[in-house]
């Protein structure tokens, strides 16, 4: 077997292996892949939770949500409900976000369309009720 070059100047051979260069290239675009999806999850996780707690707000008005039983609704423990959001008024405030940000997409999506303004407005009011 041939050993690696000593020195960068030196030039590696097609045949030169070097395991260990391999085995951590391996290992880091595993941690990647494995980062990826742990903050997927989390988002996943995340949407879930606000989508319980928006319906629980629809339901129950501001007095009708709280932590404990978006807990319940979602079969998960409290902690794992506060890892994502530290109180009620953080959710709420996500769901207002989550609300303005779908609300700013219908509108981009309404300029789009031909039509005079009133047209566009109902083409919005339409695509936000579909």
């Amino acid at each position: 077997m041939t050993s690696t070059p000593a020195l960068p100047s030196e030039k590696a051979k097609p045949h030169d292996f070097d395991p260990l260069t391999f085995f951590d290239v391996s290992y880091i675009y595993g941690v990647m892949a494995n980062t990826a999806r742990k903050q997927r999850e989390w988002q996943q996780r995340e949407d879930l939770i606000l989508g319980v707690a928006r319906q629980m707000l629809l339901e129950g008005g501001y007095l009708g949500l709280n932590m404990d039983r978006i807990a319940e609704a979602l079969e998960y423990s409290k902690g794992t409900i506060y890892q994502h959001f530290s109180c009620k008024e953080e959710v709420l405030s996500a769901i207002c976000t989550q609300s303005l940000a779908q609300m700013a997409d219908l509108f981009a999506q309404g300029n789009t369309f031909s039509g005079r303004t009133r047209e566009r407005m109902m083409a919005i009011g339409f695509r936000a009720h579909a």
